[in-house]
């Protein structure tokens, strides 16, 4: 019953025609990309602070949910970051989610124990890589995609941070 909006950040990649295709015919109903090329390889400070903005810029949610880690850092951060970001429950690694009345149960593993937990909504979690198995769209899936909304997002639509947000 819900809707689902894909949302990515980066630099000029974002803007990739298959790419957003690819991900709109596995069945989000929009997209929102954001391209700025100061999020050419962001590190997960500043890639939370972009998805915050552009969280709170899409306006009213009830969950957000992120990847457990990006295929280049996997320093699984992002997720926990964007929660505090926006002030919201947040929890990370989850392997099932269960959705109830203005609430979720997730469960996740962790130091081999199976936790069960129930957060109110709205929230961010971040997903383990086994929680689903991915669709294969079909020709028909791939053709509607292209007829999707998808709004474009750059830095100056954003409140985005300047400069270092993270000093090594």
């Amino acid at each position: 019953g819900g809707e689902l909006t894909a949302l990515t950040v980066g630099g000029a990649d974002v803007e990739n025609s298959k790419l957003r295709k690819s991900v709109l015919s596995r069945g989000p109903a929009n997209c929102v990309t954001v391209n700025d090329a100061s999020l050419v390889n962001a590190d997960p400070c500043r890639t939370s602070a972009a998805l915050a903005e552009a969280v709170k810029k899409i306006g009213e949610f009830d969950l957000v949910i992120c990847g457990e880690g990006s295929s280049d850092l996997y320093s699984q951060q992002v997720g926990v970051q964007l929660g505090e970001r926006l002030g919201l429950p947040t929890i990370n690694g989850v392997a099932s989610i269960e959705l109830e009345d203005g609430a979720i149960t997730v469960t996740r593993n962790a130091d081999g124990e199976t936790e069960t937990l129930k957060i109110t909504l709205p929230a961010v979690i971040s997903v383990a890589s086994g929680i689903n198995t991915t669709r294969v769209p079909s020709m028909r899936d791939i053709l509607a995609a292209g007829k999707k909304p998808v709004t474009a997002l750059g830095g100056a639509d954003l409140a985005l941070p300047e400069g270092a947000l993270t000093e090594t």
